[in-house]
């Protein structure tokens, strides 16, 4: 295929009732709009678990021809059907990995802990530097907060960060 490796990645997906939560916290403790969850959103993942079981273990069995099987997310099958059963369900660790080690830096310059979820932003580079960026108080303000509550619709992202 000239192909060197593939991945299996499980979409993010957040009904409207946990979205609707991510977007009211950060209103309501930050005053920050949360849009990003809105492009994640369905009410369910969609997926024949049946199948993709079927599928997974033909694919994972088959060697692939020599092509590798990278675990962007290496979930076992009962957190594949955990994942893709509950969208209220925490997958994979709990803990934020972002607000200790990344910032993202926006193409405006704005900066926060999350390239899939930017909504919260902390600073900008046109206006400070990234170490009074990443030392500001609001920065800590949120890490302080994350540290203590854990959010069901970023764990899938900070754990492929964690992983990288």
């Amino acid at each position: 295929m000239g192909i060197k490796s593939i991945n299996i990645v499980p979409y993010y997906f957040f009904n409207s009732e946990v979205g609707k939560e991510y977007e009211f916290e950060l209103n309501e403790l930050f005053d920050t709009h949360a849009y990003s969850w809105k492009g994640f959103q369905n009410e369910n993942s969609g997926i024949d678990f049946e199948l993709f079981n079927a599928q997974y273990e033909k694919y994972i069995f088959s060697k692939l021809n020599g092509i590798e099987n990278f675990p962007f997310m290496p979930f076992t099958i009962e957190e594949y059907k955990e994942w893709f059963d509950n969208s209220h369900t925490v997958v994979g660790t709990e803990k934020c990995m972002n607000i200790e080690s990344l910032i993202d830096i926006q193409p405006n310059g704005d900066a926060n802990f999350c390239i899939d979820f930017p909504d919260y932003v902390f600073g900008n580079v046109k206006n400070n530097s990234i170490e009074e960026i990443w030392n500001s108080e609001k920065a800590e303000m949120f890490r302080k907060y994350r540290r203590k509550k854990h959010w069901r619709y970023v764990i899938v992202a900070e754990q492929n960060i964690a992983l990288k």
